[in-house]
């Protein structure tokens, strides 16, 4: 084994030891704890759009049941899953660049690249666009290795992961002829025929991931402005600039310029949201051009964003990085609280944006009056998303960061004799007539306790 390839294979190692590091110190999202207890409730026989409010396509969901039944515990499935994708996306990243360029050194850089480009763009806990990266990427792959049937497979297992998955039909529809469309789409259809006979009613999905999703679009978002990117994560940017200059390094290919269109594509909805896991969506087009326009100037360049990117890490984990990690400390001691207060038969009312706590709970989530512009629209704070009070079976979560409903919430729930039977840092959880053994626990006071967490507060998603 050559120099080079040793030391990719090395930076490739190093790369996932780091995003494990990062899955599990880095900062949290809540969206993770959104996907796991979504997967969770298709693992317990729900369905999205039907028995729980959802705008996006379910396969991830579905991907997610199948995890939860896994003999693991709830903490280690939340650390494991999103550590899989990433794993699988850095496989699948350097198979589709061995698989154009017949080159390992390369293939295992741009493999050990999708971590920290991962780690730069929020991709740290379970999200969609892990999966329409690793579907994406194995539809490439398929094409060129000649197989549209599965090109076709993987591509609509990319649509339906997330609606803006669909963009990787055009690239494989550009790689095959037009002898084999029959094929990728017969492929196609194997998916889509799958989950709308799980479904059963195509009608709510097309509601929910159309007229739903065109709802939640429209509406305001706050979040910092795209002109901050490069402050932000300047490798990505740095990324970014290097894939357009490798356009025009193989601009004689038509797949290249479709390609470069479609990463832009997808890239426009950060214009609207400027949310950074929206980027990860771009991944599998990047290294489609990366992949085809290599060359020896484009292996040295990539060789040093290579470096870049260990040193760009290591720079914003000592100002990211928590220990003790939240989720295996604040978020689990929460959760254990909320099982050990909480009949298996009752629901948790949350007001606050940490879904990660029921599902390491194994409870459900009262959604009760929880209209889906409240829901998933930029103000998901926990302030006005429900319009009935909260039954007294019911354990009622409260996620304090200084939100000024917070005390008229509180005070609402003594009010209607719920008391808090425990706190753990900004999380308080109350309930109504509680065991003597509730009592015992409890914390002085019906309020949470007015300490400041040390941590930054969480990423807007």
């Amino acid at each position: 084994m050559s120099i080079p390839r040793i030391a990719a294979s090395i930076f490739l190692g190093i790369a996932v030891f780091v995003v494990a590091a990062d899955v599990i110190f880095g900062p949290w999202d809540h969206d993770g704890g959104a996907y796991l207890l979504r997967g969770a409730y298709v693992a317990d026989g729900l369905r999205p759009y039907v028995d729980y409010p959802s705008i996006y396509p379910p396969l991830v969901d579905i991907l997610t049941a199948l995890a939860v039944r896994l003999p693991l515990g709830r903490l280690a499935i939340a650390v494991l899953l999103p550590v899989g994708w990433i794993v699988a996306n850095c496989a699948a990243t350097a198979g589709l660049a061995f698989l154009i360029t017949r080159e390992w050194t390369p293939s295992l850089i741009l493999g050990g690249l999708f971590s920290f480009f991962a780690i730069a763009n929020g991709g740290n806990h379970l999200t969609l666009e892990h999966a329409v990266a690793f579907f994406g990427l194995l539809a490439f792959a398929s094409a060129f290795a000649e197989r549209p049937f599965l090109a076709g497979l993987f591509a609509a297992c990319a649509a339906l992961s997330k609606q803006n998955g669909a963009l990787v039909f055009l690239p494989v529809i550009v790689l095959c002829s037009r002898r084999d469309l029959g094929r990728i789409i017969a492929g196609a259809a194997i998916p889509f025929v799958l989950v709308a006979a799980w479904m059963r009613d195509i009608p709510a999905m097309v509601q929910a991931c159309v007229s739903d999703l065109i709802t939640y679009s429209r509406q305001p978002a706050l979040s910092p402005p795209l002109s901050s990117e490069f402050a932000r994560s300047p490798e990505t940017v740095i990324l970014l600039v290097i894939v357009a200059a490798a356009a025009f390094l193989a601009r004689s290919r038509v797949v290249v310029w479709i390609a470069l269109a479609c990463a832009v594509l997808e890239f426009l909805p950060r214009t609207v949201r400027n949310y950074p896991h929206y980027t990860i969506n771009l991944w599998p087009f990047l290294v489609l051009i990366l992949a085809l326009a290599m060359t020896p100037r484009v292996r040295v360049v990539l060789a040093a964003l290579a470096i870049l990117s260990i040193v760009m890490v290591a720079q914003r984990g000592r100002g990211q990085w928590h220990a003790p990690s939240p989720l295996l400390t604040t978020f689990a001691a929460a959760a254990d609280r909320v099982a050990a207060v909480t009949p298996p038969d009752s629901r948790v009312r949350q007001y606050g944006s940490e879904p990660i706590i029921e599902f390491l709970a194994a409870r459900q989530e009262d959604v009760i009056s929880k209209p889906v512009a409240s829901v998933f629209g930029a103000k998901w704070d926990g302030s006005g998303m429900y319009s009935t009070p909260p039954s007294p079976s019911t354990t009622v979560v409260v996620i304090d960061r200084g939100q000024p409903w917070v005390r008229s919430v509180v005070e609402d729930l003594g009010a209607r004799g719920f008391v808090n039977v425990g706190v753990f840092g900004r999380i308080a959880i109350f309930r109504s007539r509680p065991t003597s053994h509730d009592r015992a626990a409890a914390p002085p006071g019906k309020g949470i306790a007015r300490t400041r967490d040390p941590r930054p507060p969480d990423r807007a998603t």
